[in-house]
């Protein structure tokens, strides 16, 4: 959003609620869009909050791009990384002919180190403006990122296999806290991506609140501040197997009374 309120853009956020466990509203997203509207962008599984979307909600969002000729930019990093079945594995490039959707191996294969994604359209021409932008980016892929790319693409199925179960246990851990210290948190259980979006009660500051915890504990969670939202959420970050440590220690911290 930077990149696009530096260049003159008017930029209309949309952000389904908390209270609506953050599911995606097509009603919502419509009273945001209009025939001034060039391009929509999103990410799912979202990141912060872990909401998912339908092949329905796809179908809806498409339909209502189609309408006003919106070209639509899809961040689909943690594509496959979910915990509930109703979420789609589908992709934006397949479903929507102005589509551009993202992809990489940082987040679904755990490999950050890579730097290594790629870009899917349907949009022939809009591709060759993408291909003529890359080339005065980068003269070429790191070749031992492409092997080690290609290794991990042959092994797709049991990798995702093992992310989703590392997230899908600690997400468990992760509710158990929750539960234990509902004075101090609220919750909604993600549906995919990484991470989970925890609500702190009480007027609690989640600026405040992280940099006492890491103070105290050395555990970090990020506050939501730093993500351009409202200061009363902890993105917490499912993916580590260690994770169980750091529930015990900040399950600790809270039972001392460090609320």
């Amino acid at each position: 959003s930077v990149v696009a309120k530096e260049i003159g853009c008017s930029i209309t956020e949309f952000r389904p609620p908390f209270e609506k466990d953050w599911k995606f509203d097509i009603e919502l997203l419509r009273s945001k869009v209009s025939s001034k509207t060039k391009l929509l962008v999103l990410n799912y599984p979202h990141n912060p909050t872990g909401a998912c979307l339908t092949d329905n909600d796809m179908a809806d969002i498409a339909e209502l791009c189609r309408k006003y000729g919106i070209i639509l930019i899809a961040d689909e990093m943690y594509r496959f990384l979910r915990l509930d079945p109703s979420c789609t594995d589908a992709s934006f490039a397949d479903v929507y002919e102005n589509a551009v959707a993202l992809g990489g191996f940082s987040k679904t294969f755990a490999s950050p180190g890579l730097r290594l994604g790629w870009v899917a359209t349907k949009n022939t021409e809009l591709m060759q403006k993408l291909l003529a932008y890359r080339h005065f980016t980068s003269t070429c892929t790191n070749l031992p990122c492409q092997w080690i790319a290609s290794e991990l693409l042959n092994k797709k199925a049991e990798i995702i296999k093992r992310n989703n179960a590392i997230v899908a246990k600690n997400a468990v851990l992760l509710k158990l806290l929750v539960e234990k210290h509902e004075d101090v948190f609220a919750y909604v259980p993600p549906k995919g991506a990484t991470m989970a979006y925890v609500k702190l009660l009480g007027g609690k500051q989640a600026m405040s609140f992280c940099m006492d915890l890491l103070e105290h504990t050395g555990v970090l969670i990020v506050p939501s501040s730093v993500l351009e939202n409202s200061d009363e959420y902890l993105r917490v970050g499912l993916c580590r197997e260690s994770f169980s440590e750091s529930i015990r220690v900040v399950d600790a911290y809270l039972s001392a009374g460090k609320k």
